[in-house]
């Protein structure tokens, strides 16, 4: 209704059946049911949108999500509104959307093949939504470094309020006959990183196996560094700046180098190579390019997650035991299962929370054939393989979205060839596009074919080409850019002809702008122009900024606090008075003061800023701050568990009835609990308490068990140690007290081993951290390779008789964490290694080691951990300080001192250091 000839209040209903979303690689079926409603001062966007079917084909920025980043995902959130009215003196929007996709997301890319589903809630307004929810992932694989894992859990946290969404993945998969778990739980921009194995092994190790597929604790001079993330730092940055570039160029699946670094010996690299040939059969090469010279090549042939076949070729190099081999062939067959005796498992929490249980996807209705040609192409020649590639509809049938993916690959490649301002257009014949076949045609304008010579930004000094170089779409022209190999890697890297178009400089522009605004910019205006000389191909691409005036910020106020002062959450403020007006700054000192008082016990506190214009080169910032109640634990309430008893998993929460609840204790428990491997989600959540009592909370922890029982097994036949078998049984959850014990057997015709390990997260009750282990291990025909010379000229190696060796070790290892960048280990172990058939060693002296040498050693180490991250840091501090004792009162014959310490430390180089630009 008018009044006055404005509108007064309104009422819009929008619906939407089968609408076809295409963004971003997201090819999306929707149906929308939606109410526009409004008056002079409000108007609301209500409703729901379903996704019956939807697809993700982008690939994701793992290594990015592993060092807080967020893998490429922005969320907004405590942001500001500046004074004013909206769009043609129209109120704000304000959301109140639903969507919901119960197990209709398909993931399917080169690292995750999974199904999803995603509830969650659009609020706030239409300039700063505030998302709350939940996407789980339900099963299936996910590749990282190379190596498919198994998804146990999978889910991406939206608490809104301006906080930073949680991941919580779980994955699991079998390297080098150990079961390795790896999980990323925690706020995107602090994601924790959990490793563990089965057998138990040390970090350094596990990280180790993650990284280049090896147990090799010496790379970081110590296999008790538990902490250190340098491997594993430097295995991801090999990867991005080596790794992709070689997959393109020779069509590989992995192409990794890694470092070797060990004591007393000169540094070396490991090179790994893997091609997936089809979906189960992959093939994967690896040499040591050091002084070692071992190489050796796998072939694995995966039947189904639980039955794998392995052919393996191993040629010099130092195996295990210490004793060195010409060459090994072996093949086995290995199989795992996971069983429970007399345990059910529950409904998993995601199910609970979203309060739907995924139903089994639809299968996709056949789309009909579509008959493919190029219209107006100008000379522009397309291969048979290079359309099938671009055009998903020739594989996949007609749809309307595919045929606009389609478009949209054509116009991104011939803008890769040097078309930078090409048009591709599709139509049907018949226009509505029906008939058992469809005829279907791209109309194809390449337009003039040039060469982006140089991209400049001109009009101000407080931004250059190489501040925003890479964040613009637009690439000029690179000398190594016709080698395939030299293309994608950064500072050199680039297209031969360069790469822009209409939609990329608009991208662009808006890029600077937004750079500028944030450097107090806020009116900036960035306009471009293209230059070209009519007898020349070569593109000049100028963007020209207009500054306008610089807002400072004259004054920062606080309103709503009442239990911090404001001189203390101005210490908080990543933005102070007198600076230059920043929008990310300012979101980011919203943060900071969330989590402030979120530390405090503060759990609902919020900090949105409103911007008070004072005049065009000053602003005001004003943090409107509503605190809420103090959350103290009033009820603690478990469910879920049917195995586990109740007292086991309460002694992990560090939280008691009458403690203050900050987001901290929460995550430490959750990660807590998931280290003990014996289950596969927790989730803990808080609601107040009914009553008058605004401070109390009942705090939901709800558990989903995993099945505790694990089997491994494998037969095989290697042509040094002949027929050969391996079995491993472990429990994660010993008589329902979230311990775990594993019995790891290994035997052949040489060799024989069997480890027994126990470990308890929680002795007595306590922070302590204790595992004890004891091992057998009996190798009887190691054979040393030693050239003899010949009196008559030449050489020979003694292929002689072998001896042996025989080891039983018994250790006990107890850790306590201090806080959360300082821990203690203390470990006291006795071994006894003997040596049989002395005669066959070709060495004339050996009278120290004929006899049993037994060794009763007790260490401690002390550990500070501040970096950022513990895979990717790049600011922080690990200093590791450690101390062993081997003495005859230990238990052993033989003393000695050994002391080892080890300092890094990480920073980031300015972006001016020369070796950068």
């Amino acid at each position: 209704t008018l009044a006055q000839l404005r509108p007064k209040d309104w009422h819009f209903t929008l619906t939407g059946n089968n609408v076809n979303v295409l963004y971003e690689g997201a090819q999306i079926i929707a149906n929308a049911n939606l109410d526009l409603t409004g008056a002079a001062d409000s108007q609301l966007l209500s409703g729901t949108v379903n996704i019956p079917e939807g697809e993700y084909s982008t690939n994701l920025d793992f290594a990015s999500l592993a060092d807080g980043s967020g893998g490429g995902l922005s969320f907004g959130g405590g942001g500001g509104s500046a004074s004013g009215a909206g769009l043609f003196g129209l109120p704000p929007i304000d959301l109140d959307i639903h969507v919901n996709a119960p197990g209709t997301l398909l993931i399917r890319n080169q690292q995750v093949n999974t199904v999803g589903s995603a509830a969650v809630i659009l609020s706030g307004s239409i300039d700063d939504p505030n998302i709350t929810g939940r996407v789980s992932l339900e099963g299936g694989t996910i590749k990282l470094r190379g190596q498919r894992y198994e998804i146990m859990t999978g889910t991406l946290d939206f608490s809104g309020g301006g906080s930073t969404p949680e991941v919580n993945l779980q994955t699991e998969a079998d390297i080098s006959n150990y079961h390795v778990y790896v999980g990323l739980i925690g706020p995107l921009d602090q994601v924790e990183v959990t490793l563990r194995s089965d057998p138990d092994l040390p970090r350094s190790e596990v990280l180790s196996l993650v990284a280049t597929g090896h147990i090799d604790s010496s790379i970081f001079g110590s296999q008790d560094i538990v902490s250190t993330g340098f491997g594993a730092a430097a295995s991801l940055l090999t990867s991005e700046l080596i790794s992709q570039p070689a997959q393109s160029l020779l069509g590989l699946n992995v192409f990794q180098i890694d470092p070797v670094l060990k004591p007393n010996a000169n540094p070396a690299a490991r090179v790994t190579i893997g091609k997936q040939l089809t979906r189960d059969l992959t093939f994967s090469y690896s040499t040591n390019v050091g002084s070692e010279q071992d190489q050796s090549a796998i072939v694995e042939y995966t039947v189904s997650n639980r039955f794998a076949g392995i052919a393996s070729y191993t040629q010099g190099g130092i195996i295990t035991n210490g004793a060195r081999t010409n060459s090994d062939f072996t093949i086995e067959v290995r199989g795992r299962r996971r069983f429970a005796l007399g345990f059910v498992q529950p409904v998993s929490a995601t199910n609970a929370v979203t309060n739907t249980a995924a139903p089994p996807r639809p299968p996709r209705p056949a789309l009909p054939p579509a008959d493919v040609t190029l219209a107006n192409s100008a000379g522009v020649k397309l291969s048979t393989k290079k359309l099938r590639d671009l055009l998903p509809v020739e594989t996949q049938g007609f749809s309307r979205q595919l045929a606009r993916l389609g478009e949209r690959n054509l116009e991104n490649y011939l803008q890769e060839q040097g078309y930078f301002f090409a048009s591709v257009r599709s139509r049907c014949e018949p226009t509505d596009c029906s008939g058992p076949t469809v005829h279907l045609s791209y109309d194809v304008q390449p337009g003039q074919r040039l060469d982006l010579d140089d991209v400049r930004l001109e009009g101000t000094d407080q931004l250059s080409i190489r501040d925003v170089g890479g964040d613009l779409q637009s690439k000029k022209a690179s000398i190594f850019g016709p080698i395939p190999f030299l293309k994608s890697l950064p500072l050199i890297g680039g297209y031969a002809r360069g790469i822009t178009s209409d939609d990329r400089i608009r991208h662009d522009r808006d890029i600077i702008r937004s750079r500028m605004a944030d450097l107090g910019f806020r009116s900036a205006r960035v306009t471009s122009r293209t230059e070209s000389n009519p007898q020349s191909p070569d593109l000049i691409l100028t963007f020209h900024v207009e500054e306008g005036p610089r807002a400072l910020v004259a004054d920062v106020a606080f309103t709503g606090n009442t239990v911090v002062p404001t001189n203390e959450l101005r210490m908080k403020l990543a933005l102070k008075e007198g600076d230059a007006f920043s929008p990310s700054k300012a979101r980011e000192s919203a943060r900071n003061i969330k989590t402030f008082y979120g530390e405090q016990g503060f759990l609902d506190t919020t900090a949105p800023y409103t911007i008070v214009d004072l005049a065009p080169d000053s602003i005001a910032l004003q943090y409107n701050v509503t605190e809420g109640a103090r959350a103290i634990v009033a009820e603690i309430e478990l469910t879920g568990h049917t195995k586990t008893r109740e007292a086991s998993i309460r002694r992990f929460f560090l939280f008691k009835t009458g403690d203050v609840l900050t987001p901290s204790l929460i995550r430490r428990t959750q990660r807590d609990l998931y280290a003990t491997g014996a289950f596969s989600e927790v989730a803990i959540r808080n609601q107040p308490m009914p009553g008058s009592n605004l401070e109390a909370r009942k705090v939901s922890v709800q558990v989903t068990e995993s099945k505790p029982l694990l089997m491994v097994y494998g037969l095989g036949f290697s042509t040094d140690e002949g027929p050969r078998g391996l079995l491993q049984l472990s429990d994660t959850n010993l008589f329902g007290r979230a311990n775990s014990i594993s019995l790891r057997t290994r035997g052949s015709f040489r060799e024989e081993l069997v480890q027994l390990q126990y470990t308890d997260l929680r002795v007595f009750n306590t922070p302590w951290a204790a595992t004890i282990s004891a091992f057998y291990d009996r190798n009887s025909n190691i054979r040393t390779f030693v050239q003899r010379r010949l009196v008559t000229g030449g050489t020979t190696t003694n292929n002689g008789p072998g001896f042996g060796i025989e080891r039983f070790v018994v250790f006990l290892q107890a850790e306590r964490k201090f806080s959360e960048i300082t821990s203690l280990r203390l470990r006291y172990s006795i071994e006894n290694s003997r040596l049989f058939n002395v005669q066959n060693i070709p060495l004339e002296e050996i009278a120290r080691n004929e006899r049993a040498i037994r060794l009763g050693l007790f260490s401690a180490g002390l550990t500070r951990d501040s970096r950022n991250s513990a895979l990717n840091p790049t600011k922080g501090q690990l200093i590791s300080v450690e101390h062993s004792v081997a003495a005859r009162p230990f238990g052993g014959n033989e003393a000695f001192n050994k002391f080892f310490t080890n300092y890094q430390r990480y920073f980031e180089l300015p972006q001016a250091t020369p070796v950068l630009r």
